[in-house]
Order: structure tokens, then C-alpha cells, then sequence
């Protein structure tokens, strides 16, 4: 039984997958005055996908600015994360939407209570936004999109 609801806080980021960046950071920036765009490497130093452990993947990640939220762009550079299956599935486009919580325990032990898979989960730490704890809840059966859940706590460069 669901102690309490937990209510997810305003969108920090919006999630695309594609194929590839430069081509798309090319058209939004001219055509939408989208950007610029902070591009870096991602590469988590741990990773689960439905709770088990997976080999090292990396992707590309581009970032900026639009309205009140950021966009975050997504290409896959090498290994098996679930951007790549989204990609074969459903080609490029909106995937995720981020939140960034000051509970991540808490929130992952809703998620559990509610009886939605957490569909993967990562720990990183790069230069963007310091060490940090993610994981997509598989949200996307109903309404088709995921939502992320990203740990404030450790991180840098973000605004909340």
C-alpha cells in the first residue's frame, strides 16, 4: 500500500532521441533559434536496464535552452541503451521528460509500490553536471512517454 503520493515537480528537461545531433542542432538553431547547444559525452560508470546490470554505453548529448525547460538531445554512440531500442521502434523524437528530485530514494520506492518497472537506471559523473543518480520509470505503456528521474543532489550547472 502507497504511504503517501508524491507529485512530480515542474519539467527540468525535455528528452529527444535522434540519430544525429550536428544535423539536427543545424536546423534548430537557423529555423527555431533553438541553442546554442552544450554538447558532451556521456558514458555512466554504472548502468542497469530492468534491474540488471548492462556493459558500458555512451552517448552524445546536446543541451539548451527553450522557454522555461531545457532541451536535451540524444544520439547513441556505442552499446545497448534504451534510446537505441526507442530509435528502432519508434524513429526520432520525444522520449522523456526529466525531473530533477531532491528524493530519489523515495521516488524509486514509489515507483516500485505503484508497480511501474524502472526501466533503467544509471550513476554518472562528468564535467556537465557532477556525480548524479537517474532512472527512467517504464511510464511510456500509457500515454507513451517515460519520465525520468534525476537526483538534484551532487549535481552542478543545473538550474532548478
Amino acid at each position: 500500500m502507497v504511504s503517501k503520493r508524491l507529485k512530480l515537480p515542474k519539467v527540468g528537461h525535455i528528452g529527444v532521441v535522434v540519430k544525429n545531433i550536428d544535423r539536427v542542432i543545424e536546423y534548430y538553431w537557423p529555423v527555431f533559434g533553438i541553442g546554442p547547444f552544450d554538447i558532451y559525452d556521456f558514458r555512466p560508470y554504472k548502468a542497469w536496464v530492468f534491474g540488471q546490470e548492462v556493459k558500458p554505453f555512451e552517448l552524445k548529448i546536446a543541451t539548451a535552452d527553450i522557454g522555461t525547460t531545457r532541451m536535451e538531445l540524444i544520439q547513441v554512440v556505442r552499446g545497448e541503451p534504451p534510446h537505441r531500442n526507442f530509435l528502432q521502434v519508434h524513429g526520432e523524437g520525444l522520449q522523456h521528460l526529466g525531473f530533477y528530485v531532491e528524493n530519489y530514494d523515495e521516488w524509486k520506492s514509489y515507483a516500485r509500490e505503484e508497480g511501474i518497472d524502472i526501466l533503467c537506471e544509471i550513476e554518472a559523473e562528468d564535467w556537465v553536471r557532477g556525480k548524479r543518480r537517474a532512472f527512467y520509470m517504464n511510464s511510456g505503456e500509457i500515454g507513451g512517454v517515460l519520465f525520468e528521474i534525476i537526483e538534484k543532489h551532487g549535481m552542478m550547472g543545473v538550474d532548478f
